[in-house]
């Protein structure tokens, strides 16, 4: 901005201390809207918080989701160092963390890339497996002849 201005000034006559008052008037304006813009921003990031605070899937699993989240970005730091810092201080630094879609995306996003948890006891899997006594796979003769046979058991 210095080597920009400096030629102006000099061709308007001004001296050093009428050139300084110029500088310091522009940062004082320039300040006050990043000011401005920086509480726009956290107003809006503290609006988010609420809604995503109240949305009726996101509120309840605030805490799973900081723990999903945080395995997700666990296991990227693996691959990519520093990935975490990086994205933690966009996030910071944009409030776009506080978003409810972005919460609910990045949510999604996040349990399809982590490990899931440990099942719990209380029978056989209806998918892989039977309950004592009980077949549900089709006999020999049902899976030969399958418009043949009327009682798949």
């Amino acid at each position: 901005m210095v080597s920009a201005a400096t030629p102006v000034f000099k061709e308007l006559g001004l001296t050093q201390a009428q050139a300084d008052k110029l500088v310091d008037l522009y940062n004082g304006l320039a300040k006050g809207k990043a000011d401005i813009g920086l509480a726009t921003i956290k107003a809006m990031g503290e609006k988010w918080e609420g809604e995503a605070k109240a949305d009726p899937y996101i509120g309840p699993n605030l805490d799973k989701i900081k723990v999903d989240v945080g395995r997700a970005m666990d296991r990227l730091e693996q691959t990519r160092p520093g990935i975490k810092a990086r994205f933690a201080n966009a996030m910071n630094m944009t409030m776009a963390g506080s978003n409810p879609a972005f919460i609910e995306t990045f949510w999604e996003l996040a349990k399809s890339i982590t490990e899931g948890t440990h099942v719990v006891a209380g029978g056989p899997s209806p998918a892989g497996q039977s309950a004592t006594g009980q077949t549900q796979r089709p006999s020999i003769a049902a899976s030969m002849y399958p418009n043949l046979v009327r009682n798949n058991n």
